[in-house]
């Protein structure tokens, strides 16, 4: 049984999308633990000194949760593009190139690698 192109495109663009909200969720998650981590680091430093290293233990923890959280999202989000673009780069597709949404999000820098800087950053932070 043979799936229509149309159907199989907004599958993909549903995929991706989905994926995407969701891994905007994680980053939103992710910022504001660090706002909590912030506060509750300067309370700790105020109260009681010897206690910091917890925080830095638990923030360096949350980080690596929340990475692996992304980086369990990534191949939905790959493999909904990599669809999307051979969808659109077929010549029977009849999609416009200026109407083309997966092809123009090929090069430049990768949110995926960005979010991994990030985090070795924060890391190497705490």
């Amino acid at each position: 049984m043979a799936i229509d192109v149309k159907d199989l495109y907004e599958q993909a663009c549903e995929t991706h999308r989905h994926a995407s909200d969701f891994r905007a969720k994680i980053i939103a998650g992710w910022s504001m633990m660090y706002t909590v981590f912030g506060s509750v680091f300067v309370w700790v430093h105020a109260t009681h000194k010897d206690l910091c290293w917890l925080v830095s233990l638990a923030a360096i923890l949350m980080t690596v949760v929340m990475l692996l959280a992304d980086h369990r999202h990534r191949p939905a989000i790959a493999r909904s593009a990599e669809i999307g673009r051979h969808i659109e780069n077929d010549p029977d597709s009849g999609i416009p190139p200026d109407r083309r949404f997966f092809t123009t999000t090929e090069g430049g820098v990768p949110p995926g690698f960005l979010i991994d800087l990030f985090a070795v950053i924060s890391g190497a932070l705490f």
